[in-house]
């Protein structure tokens, strides 16, 4: 298992982990999507971090992710935003 940055090949994926987890409505789904997407479009200027678990099975499957931000007005406070992992996984 490691820890990785997010990726722009990443964002079916973070799609299809929040909709097999099962927890998440329509429209949450999107705002996770959207998150990814603003990440991988404005990087660090987002103000949301990834962290993506990947294993290592044959070939690296990311198996959850976790996404973060800092809390305005705070220095070193962050919210936790995402925290998904697979079902497989669990």
């Amino acid at each position: 298992m490691a820890l990785r940055p997010l990726r722009p090949g990443d964002r079916e994926r973070i799609r299809g982990l929040v909709v097999a987890a099962g927890n998440f409505n329509a429209t949450e789904v999107e705002t996770a999507v959207e998150l990814a997407d603003e990440a991988l479009a404005k990087g660090d200027a987002s103000g949301y971090f990834f962290l993506l678990l990947e294993e290592d099975g044959g070939e690296r499957a990311v198996r959850g992710y976790a996404c973060y931000g800092p809390v305005p007005l705070t220095v070193g406070t962050y919210d936790l935003y995402w925290i998904v992992v697979d079902p497989v996984a669990q």
